[in-house]
């Protein structure tokens, strides 16, 4: 039902009149998102493309170069998707592919397999979702309005948005934080975190001279670091392997981050660890841990074991001195709130499906204005017109002159048309809804 929708909506623009609102229109159908995310795109790949915020500037100049006179940059753990106007999407992916992978020396073909894009209607639907935190891996995750903010910012700094893209993403702003205000939509990220917290204080107690080390940049690792950090963790690194985000990461939170070389020594002070990267191979095992924990004098490490596949060898589990909880056993500390989250989830998502229809009618109802503003000026200059003609004239005979000269055109067209047996029942039910009349009274009189 929606895509038939949208396809009738798609048709109808070319009926619009007036050139501004055409314009307008016009862009709507070139509005586009296009990147690769999580679901289509391999995390080895994804961590290599990632776009760190300095590298954003040469990004748009190369889109601006290409004749995309419009784009924002979002670039997270989750994705790499550029909200831009096209009216080629499919040169586009092309053309973004070769920009994200030229600083790389990838060749593009490598990178096209995986790029998706959306257009027109279905692209404001997924900005708003993504906007809202529908559209992660953790869904309700509260930093990702930040990072969609963060990128309109940065575009609007290099004049890359304007016009209807700034209106989408004002909008996507304004929903998200509705949705926040009115639903459970962050209870499950929230609910993992605070069982975790309760699990690092019942082994650390206070958590104010602890250290904590964060590997990979995965959204709910870095959520769960943010969260310790609000619940006293006074020291934290972030390391990954590729430098730039980490680095990214490390501003957000206010901390140092490490190259994944320098890991071991990383994990001297990491009394707290989560271990978020999900490569496919283990990064941490038996003897590597063993090492840490000799160096520590045997001090107890508490590790949250939160990427899929894990980072840890299962040999860990044996150390006698290493606590593991992995995401099953935080989500089933957390169960009781399973069903209010699915509950909040579903009316997110309802509520960002009718604003975005919202959004969109009032977009379309814009096909109008040509036809509004000259009914208005029409009226006005008839008002005018007695006020000139008749300035003596009192309320009851001005009134009476007003409606005399405005309805004068219109019953004099529907006498020729009734003339013309051309009054049909469809051209009835217009009038009768363009002037509100009352069906039942009028059938009655």
């Amino acid at each position: 039902m929606r895509s038939r929708l949208i396809a009738w909506r798609m048709s109808s623009l070319s009926c619009v009149s007036g050139p501004v609102i055409m314009a307008e229109l016009a862009a709507i159908q070139n509005l586009a998102i296009v990147g690769l995310d999580f679901r289509h795109c391999p995390d080895s790949l994804r961590e290599r493309l990632f776009v760190d915020d300095a590298e954003v500037p040469a990004i748009l100049t190369a889109l601006r170069a290409a004749d995309i006179p419009e784009a924002v940059v979002v670039s997270t753990c989750d994705r790499i998707e550029i909200t831009l106007t096209t009216s080629n999407p499919a040169a586009a992916v092309a053309v973004i592919a070769g920009i994200l992978a030229a600083p790389l020396g990838l060749d593009h073909a490598l990178v096209t397999p995986y790029m998706r894009y959306v257009v027109g209607f279905e692209a404001i639907h997924h900005l708003f979702r993504v906007a809202a935190s529908l559209d992660s891996q953790v869904v309700g995750e509260s930093q990702v309005l930040g990072q969609v903010k963060a990128a309109h910012s940065r575009s609007r700094h290099h004049a890359m948005v304007s016009g209807l893209v700034d209106r989408c993403f004002q909008e996507a702003f304004r929903v998200a934080k509705t949705v926040r205000r009115e639903t459970e939509i962050g209870a499950s990220a929230v609910s993992i975190a605070a069982t975790a917290i309760d699990r690092c204080r019942a082994l650390h107690g206070d958590l104010a001279d602890r250290g904590g080390v964060l590997i990979g940049t995965a959204e709910l690792g870095a959520l769960l670091a943010e969260q310790l950090q609000r619940a006293g963790l006074s020291r934290l690194q972030v390391v990954d392997t590729h430098p730039s985000r980490a680095a990214a990461l490390a501003r957000r939170l206010s901390c140092h981050h490490a190259a994944i070389t320098d890991l071991g020594t990383a994990l001297q002070d990491a009394d707290i660890l989560l271990a978020a990267f999900g490569s496919g191979h283990y990064l941490l095992d038996h003897d590597m841990l063993a090492g840490i924990l000799r160096h520590r004098r045997q001090r107890p490490m508490l590790i949250l074991d939160l990427a899929i596949p894990s980072d840890l060898d299962p040999s860990v589990n044996r150390l006698g001195d290493v606590f593991v909880f992995t995401l099953d056993d935080l989500e089933d500390a957390a169960r009781d709130g399973r069903a209010n989250r699915a509950s909040a989830a579903m009316a997110a998502e309802g509520m960002v499906a009718a604003a975005a229809d919202d959004f969109i009618g009032t977009l379309e109802g814009r096909r109008a204005d040509p036809e509004i503003t000259a009914l208005q000026a029409r009226f006005q200059a008839i008002r005018d017109d007695i006020l000139r003609t008749e300035p003596a004239a009192d309320v009851d005979r001005a009134t009476q002159l007003l409606i005399n000269r405005l309805l004068h055109a219109p019953l004099a067209q529907l006498r020729d048309l009734a003339r013309d047996d051309a009054l049909g029942a469809e051209t009835r039910q217009l009038l009768r809804r363009l002037f509100d009349l009352d069906d039942d009274k009028e059938g009655r009189s």
